[in-house]
């Protein structure tokens, strides 16, 4: 069993666990607003200094109180620094990157808008404000002010692999395609623009074309995930589908990397303070350095013990270290905190599950349900549990609940075809697991229940293939031999009622 740590910038509300059972399954994780920001931003008016230009506005301000103590003395810094100098773009701008970089995207869009304004002539400031509209999900004002942008300075190529971005987002393909162009025409070694043409040529069904630029790619960039997830899609879609499980299985958390963008950059100078710090735990204590990712989120317990976020990643990381006890209680303060907090509702279900308390964990599941009702993860959590309890009629429910919220849950669809498989509906389970494979072939280990299901089913030709995937797959599964014997007691039973 393993438990997830959620990145410091992952949305308090909604974000999965990484790498928890939900994510090995196939969740998405969604990114949000910061941690330091969960307090609703509130954009006030500024009451002293000079006024700036009627058409500007006064600087935006948000609620500080509940903040780090250091990030709110650099904001602060920012916003005195604006108001003593109301004509300055430049410290509009940085006011709005100091906002940016500690989650307050909304006072960031304004910081960046006023900055605009003030200097309009400066294409860092349309850019700035073109990232911030997108990122607050207004994709049409983000183009927009990306083509003010390269009107000004049409040789900064990460504008034009945003803008190849964002098209792609509208489904304007070519576009799009013109867009990366350009930016490998300025940077003749661009990956992220060879990436961008190839996801061009797949939103047109041009699998052949993605398929040269990214095995083109692999020989210069190597075992890069995102590139193999783009492969595996392209293979797949022209009939490929052994290369394209082979690509699947090298695509590990195919995240879209980042790529370096200098005017971006200028916001690290403003990460300070407690987030910082936090931001470093999470990452040690979801990678391999579990143990110093303790110590240091245990040393910033003191005088934070009420935010949620340290202490659900505390929580996740005595859990992943068999440290249940300490797990629970940590988890459990998360909650008194926030009741409804998806990340720690769903580590406190394993932890419950690990110390043997099904009835507790059932319990939490139904309450991740009624605090999450339209979310399909809070459904397939509490079909797990159910399922666990042998009670598979009502996960059979959840999971098809589950299902109906969110399209893409291939987990649900895997166990909805494992109870089915218990309770011997077989030709159910057959579509169930044929479903999972088409959606995502990467589950590879789903073949090994497909062929017991096609056999059980009468389909023994297609049970043999699917052993064959299996044995493929996962050479060393136990169940193969029994699968095997299984088949070929069914071919003899066959062949004797002829």
């Amino acid at each position: 069993m393993r438990y997830g740590l959620m990145r410091f910038e992952d949305d308090v509300s909604h974000g999965f666990p990484v790498g928890s059972w939900t994510t090995q399954m196939g969740a998405t994780m969604s990114r949000s607003r910061s941690i330091l920001a969960a307090a609703a931003v509130m954009l006030l008016g500024a009451a002293c200094g000079r006024e700036p230009a009627a058409e500007v506005g006064p600087v935006p301000r948000v609620e500080l109180d509940a903040v780090d103590p250091e990030v709110a003395r650099v904001i602060r810094e920012c916003v005195d620094e604006a108001e003593r100098n109301p004509e300055d773009a430049g410290a509009r701008a940085r006011l709005g990157l100091a906002y940016e970089v500690n989650g307050m995207s909304r006072a960031a869009l304004s910081a960046f808008g006023q900055a605009v304004t003030l200097e309009p002539e400066e294409p860092r400031w349309s850019y700035h404000r073109a990232r911030m509209q997108a990122a607050n999900g207004d994709l049409a004002g983000a183009l927009s002010s990306v083509d003010v942008v390269l009107q000004l300075d049409a040789e900064y190529a990460p504008a034009h692999l945003r803008r190849g971005d964002w098209l792609l987002d509208a489904g304007r393909a070519d576009d799009a395609e013109e867009s990366y162009g350009t930016a490998i025409r300025l940077e003749p070694e661009s990956v992220a623009g060879r990436i961008g043409l190839a996801r061009a040529h797949i939103q047109r069904g041009e699998d052949p074309a993605a398929i040269e630029i990214l095995e083109d790619l692999l020989t210069t960039v190597g075992d890069q995930p995102y590139v193999y997830h783009l492969l595996g899609i392209a293979l797949r879609r022209v009939g490929d589908l052994d290369l394209a499980r082979e690509a699947y299985v090298r695509a590990v958390n195919p995240t879209k990397p980042e790529w370096p963008d200098p005017w971006t950059e200028e916001r690290d100078r403003y990460r300070v303070g407690f987030g910082v710090e936090l931001a470093r735990a999470i990452q040690l204590a979801a990678g391999d350095d579990v143990e110093q990712g303790i110590r240091i989120l245990e040393e910033l317990r003191p005088g934070h013990d009420d935010n949620v976020g340290l202490l659900s990643n505390l929580g996740a990381a005595y859990c992943k270290t068999g440290q249940l006890e300490k797990g629970i209680e940590v988890l459990e303060a998360a909650l008194r905190h926030r009741p409804g907090h998806f990340v720690s509702l769903a580590n406190l279900i394993q932890a419950y599950e690990g110390t043997g308390r099904p009835g507790e964990a059932l319990g939490l599941a139904e309450r991740a349900v009624e605090a999450h009702p339209q979310l399909g993860h809070a459904h397939v959590m509490k079909g797990q549990v159910l399922a666990r309890l042998e009670r598979r009629e009502e996960a059979l429910e959840s999971f098809q609940t589950a299902r109906r919220l969110d399209a893409r849950s291939t987990t649900s669809l895997f166990w909805s075809g494992a109870l089915r498989s218990e309770l011997n509906r077989w030709s159910e389970a057959v579509r169930d697991f044929e479903a999972v494979l088409q959606e995502d072939p990467r589950m590879i280990g789903t073949y090994v229940w497909l062929a017991r299901a096609q056999a059980e089913a009468g389909d023994l030709a297609g049970a043999r293939e699917s052993l064959r995937q299996a044995s493929r797959a996962t050479p060393g599964a136990p169940e193969l031999d029994q699968i095997r014997r299984r088949i070929q007691e069914l071919e003899r039973s066959q062949g004797s009622r002829r």
